[in-house]
């Protein structure tokens, strides 16, 4: 008979489990020094160990693991999927995959990053699966992406990687059933109620930035927000998005500003603080005593948090300035990875405690060090290069593994979760701007 509390043990399990994930190594080997229990050190062993494993190499590393190791209640089942890959076979010893990237045209750029990821990840794997084959096609070469399942059918694939371009993804999703199970690399133009049990998607959405730095802030006790964001069509998605989910969280939105001109960045911020309502009381107060009075301006005092939806680094870095001018620099800001350009710059001082979400490729590497003349399009590239890494781990979770619901790995774009309904869930790490380097948070 199962234990009824079974599953609220698990989701419990889950909980724990991702939080450790998320710390540092270094927070992760400080509670180790400090902690007497037994059973948590060996949670706080287990992750330590998952941090600094490839994820393609969970399987072997986990059977060398001593038994007593684990040998704890709270341990079992292995969190985030860990017991099924421990003791779960391999379906098959070689992998037949073909990646479905827009290798010509305007997409090649991006394409082309994410191949190479992609190959970097398969290479990694080719000693355990020497008869292993990756068939790299140019959608952009079909008539439409249904041709490019027949070529990749034909020459042997059983699992497609792709496509990356939204409108093929949905073209998949009003198909009745699918010619290959699917990792596509980007989420449908529209939601849909049809649910493929053969397709997964898996992107870089930075609507979901926005949606994670609404949770950050709302679990950090803020309740009433100022949102500022481009004036075009990607700042009113961003603004909508982020909105969305804060009252959905119970956070009330007291004001926005929509960023137009520089020029203009100054004037809408002080409008909106209610700077020049101050300026105006000092204003009368001065007439009615006849004098003039030596009083500071104050803004509006009930804004708790900003959410700096900057489209650049240049824009972050123009506004957040005239924030501190006008007396709105206490107040927490948080943006997305969309104002750092992965690399370091003397001119991100500005841009010093604002908090963001970004990628462990980011965060954690040497990429951090390199020349500060590379163009801005290199982080672009970077995030791509996680992508396509995260897409070969991701497709060897789910094709060549027997089970993969209920996975969790820190991948190179972020902390990787697999739903027990096949969705995939992406969560960048926190960070933030100290000294102008962007550090983990």
């Amino acid at each position: 008979k199962e234990d009824p509390t079974k599953p609220e043990r698990i989701a419990l399990q889950k909980i724990l489990w991702v939080n450790l994930l998320k710390l540092k190594a270094i927070e992760l080997s400080k509670m180790l020094s400090q902690t007497k229990d037994n059973e948590f050190n060996a949670w706080l062993n287990l992750s330590l160990l998952i941090k600094t494993t490839h994820p393609l190499d969970l399987h072997e590393t986990l059977l060398n693991l001593p038994i007593s190791s684990l040998d704890y209640p709270t341990l079992k089942p292995l969190p985030g999927g860990l017991e099924s890959i421990m003791r779960g076979a391999i379906k098959d010893q070689s992998v037949n995959v073909a990646l479905l990237l827009p290798l010509s045209g305007r997409l090649a750029p991006a394409a082309e990053a994410i191949r190479d990821g992609f190959l970097e990840a398969y290479f990694h794997a080719r000693n355990q699966y020497k008869e292993s084959e990756v068939h790299i096609l140019d959608t952009t070469k079909y008539m439409n992406i249904t041709e490019a399942f027949v070529a990749a059918t034909e020459l042997g694939a059983q699992y497609v990687v792709g496509p990356l371009e939204k409108k093929h993804v949905s073209s998949l999703e009003e198909l009745d059933r699918l010619p290959l199970p699917t990792l596509a690399l980007n989420r449908s133009v529209k939601d849909t109620s049809r649910n493929h049990a053969d397709l997964n998607q898996l992107s870089l959405s930075p609507e979901d930035e926005a949606t994670q730095i609404a949770d950050i802030a709302f679990a950090k006790g803020f309740r009433k927000s100022l949102i500022i964001s481009p004036q075009d069509i990607w700042g009113k998605k961003m603004s909508s998005t982020l909105s969305k989910r804060w009252i959905a969280l119970g956070g009330k939105i007291l004001a926005k500003i929509e960023l137009a001109e520089p020029a203009s960045y100054s004037e809408a911020i002080e409008q909106i603080l209610h700077l020049k309502q101050s300026q105006a009381r000092i204003a009368r107060i001065s007439k009615i005593i006849g004098s003039a009075l030596n009083f500071e301006l104050r803004r509006r005092e009930d804004i708790d948090v900003i959410f700096l939806l900057a489209g650049s680094s240049e824009q972050a870095r123009a506004t957040a300035p005239l924030l501190n001018f006008h007396f709105a620099g206490d107040l927490p800001q948080y943006a997305t990875s969309k104002i750092y350009y992965g690399r370091i710059d003397e001119r991100d001082r500005d841009l010093n405690g604002i908090k963001l979400v970004d990628m462990p490729e980011l965060l954690d590497s040497t990429h951090l060090t390199r020349e500060n003349n590379q163009s801005a399009s290199n982080s672009t590239s970077l995030r791509l290069h996680a992508l396509g890494l995260d897409a070969f781990i991701l497709q060897y979770f789910l094709n060549l593994h027997k089970t993969s619901n209920g996975l969790i790995f820190l991948g190179h774009s972020g902390l990787i979760s697999i739903q027990n309904n096949g969705q995939i869930i992406r969560e960048a790490m926190a960070a933030k701007f100290i000294d102008g380097k962007l550090v983990r948070d």
